[in-house]
């Protein structure tokens, strides 16, 4: 495998995340080539190499593209929930995860980075060499940092600092082992672990010792500070002095100051908790030869093994176009486009996407985005309204394929608008309520049945009040379809 001219970034946070792929060019600009709105979750894996995209979530499905054609080429799932890491290796991606069917047990497999066929499967620890605590070992956050080897963390508490080490598995040999660690550390994976130097047999830490307080100018003054270690003695050669926040600072960032100012002789646990808050804005560590550079959430600083420090600005001047139909797809994002400058058409459209609707949804979203020639977005409420005199019989189609999908096949309640309006078909429903068709009622109420009365408002503030308007409340279907979405008491109940 060679290197790759692409790379890949993360434009939405959602459930179904919307990525965006980038071919670099020799110049220093790049044009972004792809948008993918990817059928995965939350990411655990996003990397290019050579003509290709790996992507993994934590639901355990693995994916990998073929970026030139724009085609998803193989899939893989494994048996994992939340609690998997990924690293991506030359010729397999090794995968650290719960296993849920095995008495949760922590699983090593090696997929083929051409195929994503299983290679291998074993459990962790591979032998009876040395003994892991299932629950103790962080399977989120595997790394090599050296060849044939697999190393995990080991820390037994997510509250507060505990000892900790490193598992350590040569892949070719089996051979195991436990690299003891000084100090304390935390279980918490979304932390900065251990950031290693092999080379120099050096490490550093975060420090979860008391916070050096000065006072400069009659206010408080906090260091920020990291430890230094040898790996091979397993012992801390100094403190580094990194940053400092002022009290005010602190305190702005939601940071109990006087909590961290009086330590951890008071209440170590509000400490802890505390100075968890503040290190949860050091987002990496990376060794650079004998340096660390250290990204935190507001700047990027490159500090010395001496304890000195230099902000460093990461930004670079690029030019970065985009594709038209990159451009478009991200617009459409993870909506399903229907062109409606033929309104029969486009419900013909619907109706075929509604049959299938596992492969058309996006994590936990289904939605159509309404466009006409030009590209221009059509608003969905003036759509249907438009149209239903003439295509009612289509519409209905469409949701009762809907409410099947969700019956039959769906683990959710509910699916969502992409744009957080609703349960997915939202203003499709509510224009089949304006009718006041009865014969629309059953299926009126196995629709509203699945919403989500936590956070779909759509139906409370839109659905409700059309069935009021259109049909005589005291039809007993009618009665049954408001008891499942009308709140009006809810307020003074919560009073």
């Amino acid at each position: 495998m060679q290197k790759s001219r692409y790379r890949v970034e993360k434009i939405s946070a959602d459930l179904s995340p919307g990525l965006i792929i980038i071919e670099t060019h020799g110049d220093g600009n790049e044009t972004v080539i792809w948008y993918l709105q990817a059928q995965l979750s939350r990411l655990i894996l996003k990397e290019t190499w050579g003509d290709y995209l790996y992507l993994a979530d934590w639901q355990g499905k693995f994916c990998r593209y073929h970026i030139p054609s724009q085609t998803l080429t193989h899939t893989q799932k494994v048996e994992a929930y939340i609690s998997i890491g990924a690293r991506l290796g030359l010729f397999m991606i090794e995968v650290t995860f719960i296993d849920k069917n095995d008495y949760d047990t922590p699983t090593l497999v090696r997929l083929d980075s051409k195929n994503l066929s299983i290679l291998s499967e074993h459990r962790l620890p591979y032998g009876d060499d040395v003994y892991v605590d299932r629950y103790d070992l962080c399977v989120r956050r595997p790394f090599s940092p050296l060849a044939n080897e697999l190393w995990l963390y080991i820390c037994s508490s997510y509250k507060e600092p505990e000892p900790h080490s490193f598992y350590r598995l040569n892949l070719l040999s089996k051979q195991e082992s436990i690299i003891e660690l000084p100090h304390i550390g935390n279980h918490d994976e979304d932390f900065c672990l251990p950031a290693l130097n092999l080379e120099l047999n050096l490490g550093v830490m975060l420090c979860w010792d008391e916070m050096p307080v000065i006072i400069q100018d009659d206010e408080s003054t906090f260091v920020f500070q990291l430890c230094l270690f040898d790996i091979d003695k397993s012992e801390i050669i100094r403190k580094l002095p990194v940053r400092t926040y002022t009290a005010s600072e602190l305190k702005h960032c939601g940071v109990d100051a006087e909590i961290i100012q009086f330590g951890k002789d008071d209440d170590i646990d509000d400490y802890y908790h505390q100075l968890t808050h503040i290190y949860s804005w050091l987002k990496a560590i990376d060794w650079q030869e004998d340096k660390l550079l250290l990204t935190f959430a507001d700047k990027t600083l490159l500090l010395h093994i001496d304890g000195q420090s230099e902000e460093i600005n990461t930004k670079t001047e690029v030019t970065r176009t985009w594709l038209p139909e990159a451009r478009l797809a991200e617009k459409i994002g993870a909506n399903v486009a229907v062109f409606v400058d033929d309104p029969e058409q486009a419900f013909k459209q619907m109706l075929t996407v509604s049959q299938d609707i596992e492969s058309a949804r996006r994590g936990n979203t289904f939605s159509f985005m309404l466009l006409d020639i030009k590209h221009n977005i059509i608003e969905q409420k003036t759509f249907y309204k438009a149209h239903i005199g003439e295509h009612i019989g289509l519409m209905k189609q469409i949701l009762a394929n809907y409410c099947h999908y969700i019956e039959t096949e769906c683990d959710e309640e509910t699916l969502w608008e992409t744009n957080g309006e609703g349960s997915s078909l939202c203003h499709l429903a509510n224009a089949l309520a304006s009718t006041g068709d009865v014969e629309f009622l059953p299926l009126l109420l196995q629709y509203v049945s699945k919403h989500d009365s936590d956070h779909d408002c759509f139906m409370n503030e839109n659905i409700a009040p059309t069935v009021r308007v259109a049909y005589d409340e005291e039809l007993p279907l009618v009665k049954e379809i408001l008891s499942y979405i009308d709140f009006d008491d809810w307020g003074e109940d919560w009073d």
